[in-house]
């Protein structure tokens, strides 16, 4: 679709010349007919065909050039002496500031400019920090220092390249190693010597001597245990990955089993020891013992209460014959059985075992299935019952239990007429 397409769809409210006006491109100089504008791709061009091109918006390919508002700062070869070197060599380095004299003159230290004087120092020298290192002399020496498995010569050796490097034990003992006219030492005899010769001097002239001891067969056993780990292999390496999975989970386990343990104990609620001990530990104190838990065990073995005896609501005995009250305790009251009229008027129930804890009456009912539960309850509904007692008393919930035993029987009867019948309606 062209321009002019375009002018006729819209009516004609653009006026046309202006509608078909190119816009002119910036194009480089000797650009012919038909060439694409700089910047614009040969094919992307061609696509366009007769329509007038877009501007295109050409970027800058330099940055622009910076404008500095300040003048720029002098620099100067200074001279400079590093205190390091004991040969007072004078080298020379750039710095901030003015020159006003001869070059090998020094600079001030606050304002940067050469005063004439001596080189200053190097910036570097604020890190030339050395290690001070014990020394001692020949009367020192032979009175706290010597040892029959080192000699003097070695031990002036080992001091001198603990001064000279600053007690980096891994170069000393490379250099130690290479050393011809030295015998053969590890590394832990050479820390060991030089920490054994700093705690005699410095304890001798009343110095403290904390952070100088060194353990030589505690460390000797961790170098030796460093390298076995180091020379491990890669099956190794996995195999004890999988032994320390298994301890670990070998340890969660006896802790899930400690746990489980203690929340047993705590259920079973075991009563804490209140006496002591001590009146049972003789002879007697056994015997005694022996009597009372005999006894208690009597106690637990008795007739029920019922085929002996039962009393009354209101704390008097029903009896054969009349009952005497006030009477002395030696003399025996004969009881009788309630009969089932008065046990149910007085409320007397004998159970097989007791529950520990309270409970509502309602909770001994008899609990059916789903299915079964509600065809029951549809079936009480049609005949005007609640399922919900009103008096869940003992009495009233054996009832209900039966009542629902009874419906369910029904129930489960007229399923099997029903199908009995059906089956005879297919076979006619």
């Amino acid at each position: 679709m062209s321009s002019a397409d375009i002018l006729d769809a819209l009516g004609g409210a653009i006026d046309a010349p202006s509608a078909t006006k190119k816009v002119k491109m910036s194009s480089g100089a000797g650009n012919k007919a038909g060439d694409p504008p700089t910047g614009m791709a040969r094919e992307l061009y061609s696509l366009l065909g007769d329509n007038t091109p877009p501007v295109v918006t050409l970027q800058s390919r330099y940055k622009e050039k910076p404008r500095f508002k300040q003048k720029a700062a002098r620099w100067s070869s200074t001279p400079f002496t590093n205190p390091a070197r004991s040969d007072a060599l004078v080298l020379k380095h750039w710095t901030r500031g003015v020159q006003t004299g001869d070059s090998n003159a020094g600079t001030s230290s606050s304002t940067g400019i050469l005063d004439g004087s001596a080189s200053s120092k190097s910036g570097f020298a604020s890190f030339d920090k050395h290690v001070d290192v014990v020394s001692y002399t020949s009367e020192e020496y032979s009175t706290y220092c010597d040892r029959t498995d080192w000699t003097k010569q070695e031990t002036d050796k080992l001091m001198e390249l603990c001064r000279d490097w600053d007690l980096r034990f891994i170069v000393i003992h490379d250099i130690w190693e290479t050393s011809p006219d030295l015998g053969s030492r590890t590394l832990e005899e050479l820390k060991d010597r030089y920490y054994q010769v700093a705690r005699a001097l410095l304890g001798s002239r009343g110095q403290s001597t904390e952070g100088l001891h060194y353990d030589l067969q505690r460390e000797t056993q961790r170098r030796q245990y460093v390298e076995e780990l180091f020379k491990r292999t890669a099956e190794e390496v996995a195999e004890e990955n999988r032994l320390i999975l298994e301890v670990r989970k070998l340890e969660a386990y006896e802790k899930a089993v400690h746990q489980q343990k203690a929340d047993l104990l705590r259920l079973l609620d075991v009563p804490q020891a209140q006496g002591s001990i001590a009146q049972y530990q003789s002879s007697q104190g056994i015997g005694t013992l022996v009597q009372t838990l005999q006894a208690a065990d009597k106690q637990k073995h008795k007739k029920r209460p019922s085929e002996a005896a039962t009393p009354i609501a209101n704390g008097t005995a029903v009896g054969a014959g009349p009952v005497t009250s006030g009477g002395s305790s030696s003399k025996q009251q004969r009881w009788r059985r309630l009969s089932p009229r008065e046990e149910r008027e007085r409320g007397v129930g004998w159970h097989e075992k007791l529950s520990n804890a309270s409970f509502l009456r309602s909770q001994k009912i008899l609990v059916l299935k789903q299915t079964v539960a509600n065809k029951v309850a549809a079936v009480m509904q049609e005949l005007g019952l609640s399922n919900v007692l009103t008096m869940p008393t003992e009495r009233t919930v054996r009832k209900f239990d039966q009542l629902q035993q009874k419906i369910g029987i029904l129930l489960e009867a007229k399923r099997v007429c029903d199908k009995l019948e059906n089956s005879d309606g297919k076979d006619e």
